[in-house]
Protein backbone atom coordinates (compact mmCIF):
# COMPACT_ATOMS: atom_id res chain seq x y z
CA UNK A 1 0.00 0.00 0.00
CA UNK A 2 1.44 3.36 -1.01
CA UNK A 3 1.13 6.65 0.87
CA UNK A 4 -1.61 7.98 -1.41
CA UNK A 5 -3.76 4.93 -0.81
CA UNK A 6 -3.20 5.17 2.95
CA UNK A 7 -4.15 8.84 2.93
CA UNK A 8 -7.42 8.30 1.04
CA UNK A 9 -8.25 5.15 3.01
CA UNK A 10 -8.10 7.23 6.20
CA UNK A 11 -10.45 9.84 4.74
CA UNK A 12 -12.93 7.32 3.35
CA UNK A 13 -15.03 6.91 6.47
CA UNK A 14 -16.11 10.55 6.54
CA UNK A 15 -15.39 11.52 2.94
CA UNK A 16 -18.92 12.31 1.89
CA UNK A 17 -20.56 12.60 5.27
CA UNK A 18 -22.58 15.63 4.18
CA UNK A 19 -22.91 14.86 0.47
CA UNK A 20 -25.73 12.81 -1.03
CA UNK A 21 -26.66 11.91 -4.59
CA UNK A 22 -29.26 14.69 -4.48
CA UNK A 23 -26.55 17.21 -3.55
CA UNK A 24 -24.48 16.14 -6.56
CA UNK A 25 -27.44 16.69 -8.88
CA UNK A 26 -27.45 20.33 -7.80
CA UNK A 27 -23.78 20.86 -8.78
CA UNK A 28 -23.13 22.90 -11.92
CA UNK A 29 -20.70 20.29 -13.27
CA UNK A 30 -23.42 17.61 -13.01
CA UNK A 31 -25.89 19.82 -14.86
CA UNK A 32 -23.37 20.41 -17.65
CA UNK A 33 -22.37 16.75 -17.92
CA UNK A 34 -25.92 15.39 -18.02
CA UNK A 35 -26.59 17.22 -21.29
CA UNK A 36 -24.08 15.01 -23.11
CA UNK A 37 -25.15 11.62 -21.75
CA UNK A 38 -27.69 9.08 -22.92
CA UNK A 39 -28.53 5.42 -22.37
CA UNK A 40 -25.78 4.40 -24.81
CA UNK A 41 -23.05 6.31 -22.94
CA UNK A 42 -20.21 4.43 -21.24
CA UNK A 43 -18.36 6.35 -18.54
CA UNK A 44 -15.10 6.08 -16.68
CA UNK A 45 -15.18 7.84 -13.33
CA UNK A 46 -11.54 7.96 -12.26
CA UNK A 47 -10.94 9.09 -8.73
CA UNK A 48 -14.52 8.04 -8.04
CA UNK A 49 -14.04 8.02 -4.25
CA UNK A 50 -17.25 6.65 -2.69
CA UNK A 51 -19.09 6.66 -6.01
CA UNK A 52 -21.50 9.51 -5.43
CA UNK A 53 -21.15 11.04 -8.91
CA UNK A 54 -21.28 7.67 -10.67
CA UNK A 55 -24.34 6.64 -8.68
CA UNK A 56 -26.09 9.90 -9.55
CA UNK A 57 -25.59 9.14 -13.26
CA UNK A 58 -26.24 5.39 -13.28
CA UNK A 59 -29.84 5.57 -14.40
CA UNK A 60 -28.93 7.79 -17.35
CA UNK A 61 -26.14 5.76 -19.00
CA UNK A 62 -25.32 2.29 -20.29
CA UNK A 63 -22.49 1.53 -17.87
CA UNK A 64 -19.91 3.08 -15.60
CA UNK A 65 -16.50 1.93 -14.44
CA UNK A 66 -15.52 3.72 -11.24
CA UNK A 67 -11.88 3.50 -10.18
CA UNK A 68 -9.97 4.87 -7.23
CA UNK A 69 -6.62 4.32 -5.50
CA UNK A 70 -8.32 3.72 -2.16
CA UNK A 71 -9.65 0.25 -1.48
CA UNK A 72 -11.76 1.67 1.36
CA UNK A 73 -13.42 4.20 -0.95
CA UNK A 74 -14.16 1.41 -3.43
CA UNK A 75 -15.69 -0.77 -0.70
CA UNK A 76 -18.07 2.05 0.21
CA UNK A 77 -18.95 2.67 -3.46
CA UNK A 78 -19.63 -1.03 -4.05
CA UNK A 79 -21.84 -1.22 -0.98
CA UNK A 80 -23.83 1.83 -2.04
CA UNK A 81 -24.29 0.49 -5.60
CA UNK A 82 -25.57 -2.78 -4.16
CA UNK A 83 -27.98 -1.02 -1.82
CA UNK A 84 -29.32 1.04 -4.72
CA UNK A 85 -29.45 -2.11 -6.89
CA UNK A 86 -27.46 -0.67 -9.78
CA UNK A 87 -26.04 -3.44 -11.94
CA UNK A 88 -24.47 -1.21 -14.58
CA UNK A 89 -21.66 0.08 -12.35
CA UNK A 90 -18.37 -1.65 -11.70
CA UNK A 91 -16.22 -0.14 -8.96
CA UNK A 92 -12.66 -1.38 -8.54
CA UNK A 93 -9.37 -0.26 -7.08
CA UNK A 94 -7.08 0.83 -9.86
CA UNK A 95 -5.26 3.64 -11.60
CA UNK A 96 -6.02 5.28 -14.92
CA UNK A 97 -3.22 3.18 -16.46
CA UNK A 98 -4.92 -0.17 -15.77
CA UNK A 99 -4.84 -2.42 -18.86
CA UNK A 100 -8.38 -3.66 -18.09
CA UNK A 101 -9.67 -0.24 -19.10
CA UNK A 102 -8.16 -0.34 -22.60
CA UNK A 103 -10.91 -2.64 -23.85
CA UNK A 104 -13.66 -0.29 -22.78
CA UNK A 105 -12.34 3.15 -23.64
Amino acid sequence: MNNSEKFWDKLSKNYDKNITIDHVKDYQSYKLLIKYLNTESNLLDFGCATGTLALSLADKVNNIHGIDLSSKMIQIAQKRAGELKFDNIDFFQSTIFDDRLKKSY
